[in-house]
């Protein structure tokens, strides 16, 4: 026959508590929930009126020394409840069957942790308005620069309608300042995603009468101060070429300038 295992016998009460939640202290010995909930208790109300005793015994009493000895020897026990275990990474109680501990994340058969992340909430990509060019002061404002250019076009055009070279000089004008604002007309366009309208603006080389729809898409479509600025500028410039082409020769001078 097999040996009996021993009894699990109560400290306090003298029962058997084998079949009950219990504890166990540093010296092996147990005690059932009830008591050593008692045991506590009665410690803590013993602690609290322990400042105003006049006199304390040399020595307590047996039972009371006794039961100070157990509560000592408490810290640190493992408390057992039918079903029921210790997780071995944070000591947190598990279901018996549970195989990680939802407090650390110790995986109880690997002896690993299981890694966390937080997740963050999409970053949500803002719009960039059109840029109207780089740097800043009074030099690049559209307005001024428009009327600028509107001032020297009026300053050439007077001079050229009395003299043949300052003619030629006011058309050389007109076409340096309007190739590159046509060119930088249809890189804008491109660049804020006007593709089509950029196409159009290529293509008016090649067919000059699409510039009427290119004045639709600079004056409505475009959000650019500055490239409003430059073509009405250099449109005004343009009606005083033709008035001083009149002057020279009329369609001829046009067609030859």
């Amino acid at each position: 026959m097999s040996a009996t295992a021993p009894a699990k016998t109560c400290i306090h009460c003298g029962q058997d508590c084998s079949g009950k939640p219990r504890t166990k202290d540093a010296q092996g010995r147990y005690a059932c929930k009830e008591c050593h909930e008692r045991a506590l208790a009665a410690a803590k109300i013993a602690a609290q009126a322990a400042p105003h005793k006049v006199a304390r015994p040399a020595s307590p009493p047996p039972q009371i020394q006794q039961e100070e000895d157990a509560l000592h020897g408490l810290e640190g026990l493992e408390e057992f409840s039918a079903g029921t275990k210790m997780c071995s990474g944070c000591g947190a109680p598990l279901a018996s069957d549970a195989a990680i501990c939802v407090a650390c994340g110790l995986n109880q058969a690997t002896g690993q942790y299981l890694g966390t992340s937080t997740l963050k909430p999409p970053k949500v990509k803002k719009e960039r308005a059109p840029r109207e060019g780089r740097g800043g002061g009074i030099g690049l404002n559209p307005v001024v620069v428009g009327l600028g250019l509107t001032v020297v076009f009026g300053l050439l055009m007077f001079p050229a309608l009395g003299s043949p070279e300052m003619f030629l000089v006011y058309a050389l004008v007109i076409i340096l300042v309007g190739l590159p604002t046509t060119i930088g007309t249809i890189v804008c366009a491109f660049k804020d995603g006007f593709t089509g309208w950029g196409i159009v603006g290529i293509v008016q080389f090649l067919l000059p009468c699409l510039g009427l729809a290119m004045l639709y898409f600079i004056f409505c479509v475009n959000q650019r101060p500055m490239i409003k600025a430059l073509n009405l500028a250099l449109i005004l410039g343009w009606v005083g070429y033709v008035i001083a082409a009149m002057q020279h020769g009329g369609l001829d001078a046009i067609a030859n300038g």
